[in-house]
């Protein structure tokens, strides 16, 4: 039996969105300054769909749903684990 990988995305977005969700609350949600980690996402509809893995307090994972305008996304990167996303600085 075939073990069920999990994929994470990582969103990163525009410097226009950067800029302003900066100040908000769920900037500090951002990885780096720079990206969503997330374990699903939606990009059809109105708005893009994440479903955001927040791991500020260790031991103490929770999740949040935010839909933001398709024009913050710059790019997705996916990947089995998050540590595929370690090259990023």
């Amino acid at each position: 039996m075939a073990i069920p990988i999990e994929t994470k995305f990582a969103v990163f977005l525009t410097e226009h969105a950067l800029e302003n969700l900066r100040g908000d609350s769920i900037f500090s949600l951002l990885k780096k300054d720079k990206y969503f980690l997330c374990d699903k996402i939606n990009p059809d509809g109105n708005y893009f769909f994440m479903h955001i893995i927040d791991e500020r307090v260790k031991g103490l994972e929770q999740m949040w749903e935010i839909s933001i305008p398709h024009t913050f996304v710059l790019y997705v990167l996916s990947g089995a684990k998050e540590k595929i996303f370690g090259f990023i600085s």
